[in-house]
């Protein structure tokens, strides 16, 4: 069968390579000059199943409705250039309570557990060197309220053969700086990789 992908981001090129492995012909559509630099260059390079938080949570229609005047929100929606939303927007904001907002983080944690397992297979059948690292990742909080609000958070996505711990201001300042050598550019170089991965496969 032949297959048209549009988009050579992380999920573009995971759908071309595993078409290309089933034997169908598949060509990746990509507007940019590289893969892996709108959406997935924008990924910060994480790939973490510990953050797999719902973002339909009690919080975020007040995200909603900050991002109409302002831009530097995790959320943004112009009613205006997408005004086919509506109907989703909706459904958002049926999502966005207490229950719902735990049940769908469970829901995505499981997924994420999935999707790292496969990265972790895809990474070693094609000898993908991105940088990757297993060690953790660190997280800061500007107050009291908001450290309570992650302890909590953390707890419900904590899996049982991982673990977290809570360091004062200065520890953290030193694990960060240990850290700070790392390539921001993880994300991209994984994503390019597969899209090499896919082209040796089969796909274009």
């Amino acid at each position: 069968m032949r297959v048209v992908v549009v988009g050579a981001g992380v999920v573009g090129v995971t759908t071309a390579y595993y078409l290309a492995r089933s034997g169908h012909q598949v060509t990746v559509v990509e507007k940019a000059p590289e893969a892996a630099t709108l959406a997935s260059a924008g990924n910060a390079g994480l790939i973490a199943p510990g953050h797999s938080f719902a973002w339909a949570s009690p919080s975020a229609p007040k995200e909603l409705l900050r991002s109409l005047t302002v831009e530097d929100t995790a959320l943004r929606v112009n009613p205006l250039k997408a005004p086919g939303m509506a109907v989703w927007g909706l459904r958002f904001l049926r999502e966005c309570n207490a229950e719902r907002a735990v049940k769908n983080t469970l829901v995505k944690l499981r997924l994420a557990q999935y999707s790292q397992r496969m990265l972790d297979q895809i990474a070693a059948d094609e000898h993908i060197d991105y940088d990757d690292m297993h060690e953790g990742i660190l997280y800061l909080y500007r107050d009291p309220k908001r450290f309570e609000a992650g302890v909590k958070k953390m707890k419900l996505v904590q899996e049982p053969r991982s673990s977290t711990s809570w360091r004062a201001p200065s520890t953290a300042s030193r694990i960060r700086a240990a850290t700070a050598s790392n390539s921001p550019a993880s994300c991209k170089q994984c994503a390019s990789g597969w899209a090499r991965s896919s082209c040796s496969e089969g796909a274009l």
